[in-house]
């Protein structure tokens, strides 16, 4: 993501849940002399207050400026519920999450 986007969505007030992976970003948004300077992902943690609320500033404004390949499992309160969401170069696509149990050989 470039330090201008970080910046921008840091501005807004009430954009991000208590937990961001933005915040985590704005130290070296900060210190970039471009502001085209691609800032690397340290995770997509979204989660505390708001998380929910939050969603689709996150799938709808904040995913589409992501470069590069993310794919995430979101679980959601109390572990009941998990959504997908996939982004590839500024497309995003929410997705359905298949969990399998991978038997040792030989079971």
């Amino acid at each position: 993501m470039r330090a201008s986007d970080v910046l921008e969505f840091l501005r807004k007030p009430h954009f991000c849940p208590e937990v961001s992976f933005l915040y985590d970003m704005k130290n070296a948004a900060r210190e970039a002399e471009d502001p085209g300077t691609l800032i690397g992902l340290p995770s997509l943690s979204w989660c505390g207050a708001w998380s929910g609320n939050r969603m689709e500033n996150l799938t709808n404004v904040i995913a589409p400026k992501i470069v590069g390949e993310v794919q995430a499992i979101f679980t959601w309160e109390g572990g009941d519920s998990v959504s997908g969401l996939a982004i590839k170069h500024g497309k995003v696509a929410e997705c359905e999450v298949v969990q399998t149990l991978k038997l040792p050989d030989g079971w």
